[in-house]
């Protein structure tokens, strides 16, 4: 890229992954962009984490285009990998490129299972313990317990333990490689410098058990919301809906949430603890950015952490975008607006629209976006459009689930439409009945 190539406007840069590729940003989400359907691929500049590649050679390709871009970058990073890479290429940069919308502290803590717990405010509702190396048996917490790694375990030995029993750990003498850290000595030294990390930095440190969770009486939803300028701003609540035979499988994401309603009571514990756990990590850095808090909804409307994201929703993402996008509000739009220091919504027919004062949240006008899951399709194209224009379907590879996106006043009619595109897109590539899949990386 030559140096007098650059101009100084601000310049669109999209991470990509295996999971999230162009396709996913030019043809699911942009086309329902009011502020950004403008560009083309070749107004943006493309930087893909290669999964053939280490970590350091990754951030290396990302620092670079960050660095010639420098100020004029306004850079998406939509999921956990992406975010990993922004949040420390922003972290090398420091002081050198003034860039926004991601914090490497914040991102490290939330992505730490036990950091999360140990050290976020409001992620403390939940009884927990640490489970090490050595230990021969997993802590009793004198409630029922489930049993799961710390990052970069995988999914070993996740378990319901029942409080009087004594369980073995099934990662004694297993160590933890944090974020394939043995192939990315640059990541451990950037948390090294953080004494608030040094401690999640042992590689022994290889699992937690949190209190148990009943699924019959319990919910699951996302509050998903940004900052701006170090102030926090509600955007939506949405739900995850399990199967029902097998609760570890995601069927929807479906958006607005009908568990958590409006003015409810745990729609307002949901979003105090949300504005709780977003304010504490302002106060570490984090800025412009959106977060995602996946949270238990119990019965008498607590509400308890589960889960937070540095990062938008995104596998809802297109929900978002094909329901709400043809009026300003959709998640794509203004998480690109809050990296170039902008205030979502900005319509052109905005009066904000030189420097917003004001923000509006989606007006539902009683429509609800669906993500459908589906086993992945051997032969399926990226991307394929419904005859008539209401619902797409997405493919990235094998090892990640399929998705069907769209809108509608009746929620099991737009259901039914995804199951239709589908049930199409099987036929023409000639498969038969769908095989169970596994879940991904990053739904781990």
């Amino acid at each position: 890229m030559a140096k007098g190539s650059r101009s100084s406007r601000k310049q669109v840069i999209i991470v990509t992954t295996d999971h999230w590729t162009r396709t996913w940003f030019m043809k699911c989400l942009l086309p329902y962009s009011t502020r950004y359907n403008h560009l083309v691929e070749e107004d943006i500049v493309w930087v893909n984490i290669d999964g053939k590649k280490s970590f350091d050679e990754n951030l290396k390709a990302l620092v670079d285009v960050l660095r010639f871009w420098g100020a004029d970058a306004q850079c998406h990073a939509c999921s956990d990998p992406p975010m990993l890479y922004y949040s420390a290429a922003v972290e090398v940069l420091k002081g050198e490129v003034d860039l926004t919308g991601a914090s490497f502290l914040c991102n490290f803590l939330a992505s730490n299972k036990l950091a999360a717990r140990r050290n976020i405010k409001g992620f403390d509702g939940v009884k927990s313990e640490v489970v090490k190396s050595e230990d021969d048996c997993i802590p009793d917490l004198s409630v029922d317990g489930f049993f799961k790694p710390i990052a970069g375990c995988g999914s070993k030995g996740v378990m319901k333990t029942k409080t009087g029993q004594k369980i073995e750990n099934p990662l004694k003498g297993t160590k933890v490689d944090m974020a394939g850290a043995t192939d990315a000595p640059k990541l451990l030294e950037m948390a090294g410098k953080y004494e608030e990390l040094r401690p999640y930095l042992d590689n022994k440190l290889v699992g937690i058990v949190e209190e148990y969770m009943n699924p019959d009486e319990i919910q699951v939803v996302a509050f998903d919301g940004f900052v701006f300028d170090k102030e926090v701003y509600h955007f939506m609540v949405l739900d995850n809906v399990y199967n029902k035979d097998n609760r570890e499988v995601l069927d929807y994401c479906i958006l607005p949430s009908s568990v958590v309603k409006e003015g409810s009571r745990a729609a307002t514990n949901g979003w105090n603890l949300f504005d709780t756990i977003a304010n504490d990590l302002i106060r570490r850095g984090l800025d412009n950015q959106f977060l995602c808090l996946e949270a238990f909804v119990l019965p008498d409307g607590r509400v308890e952490a589960l889960e937070l994201n540095c990062r938008t929703d995104c596998n809802p993402n297109a929900a978002y975008s094909v329901a709400f996008g043809p009026d300003g509000n959709d998640v794509f739009s203004a998480a690109l607006d809050l990296v170039a220091r902008r205030k979502p919504p900005l319509t052109p027919h905005s009066p904000f629209a030189s420097g917003a004062t004001a923000y509006t949240p989606p007006d539902l006008k009683g429509r609800y976006g669906v993500c459908a899951y589906y086993p992945p399709v051997e032969g399926a194209p990226e991307f394929e459009l419904s005859d008539d224009r209401s619902t797409f379907f997405y493919h990235s590879t094998m090892d990640f689930p399929d998705h069907c996106f769209c809108a509608g006043t009746d929620l099991e009619a737009t259901k039914e439409a995804c199951h239709e595109l589908y049930n199409k897109v099987r036929a023409k590539a000639g498969v038969g009945a769908p095989r169970p899949r596994s879940k991904s990386d990053e739904e781990r």
